[in-house]
């Protein structure tokens, strides 16, 4: 998978453009695949509260196109999203400046990308929220 950089995040700003996302590089979300031959003695590590079995969490990322650009395998202890999204590189390395590229949005020229995240409310409401990821 390529690493986040100004060239890769300037191509990926320009195909988000003309849907009317500019300065897009693309949806991020988190998943749990479930580690079905996960060694008994680290059960502890890789289980969820509201899970009965080990899970590994990955997070990806993708174009409009669904080209996957991105996807980060989380380490042990990484139960949840947020967790997940502490320890990312894609995130880190938006926040530290190094995928910056050049759009506008109503005449104001912008360099700082930013992603789409789809966050669940509750498992209990079963409903969605989304969430610009920026750094400012």
């Amino acid at each position: 998978m390529p690493q986040i950089d100004q060239q890769l995040a300037s191509e990926l700003c320009k195909r988000h453009e003309p849907l009317g996302w500019p300065g897009l590089i693309g949806s991020l979300d988190c998943s749990h695949w479930e580690w079905a031959r996960c060694p008994k003695a680290e059960h502890g590590e890789y289980r969820k509260g509201n899970q009965d079995r080990p899970t590994v969490v990955y997070e990806c990322a993708c174009d409009s196109d669904l080209f996957i650009w991105h996807c980060f395998f989380a380490l042990p202890g990484g139960c949840n999203d947020i967790n997940v999204l502490d320890q990312s590189p894609l995130l880190f390395s938006l926040a530290s400046g190094n995928a910056m590229c050049e759009f506008k949005v109503d005449g104001a020229s912008l360099s700082q990308p930013y992603v789409v995240y789809t966050l669940s409310i509750s498992r209990f409401i079963m409903s969605h929220s989304l969430c610009i990821v920026t750094f400012l």
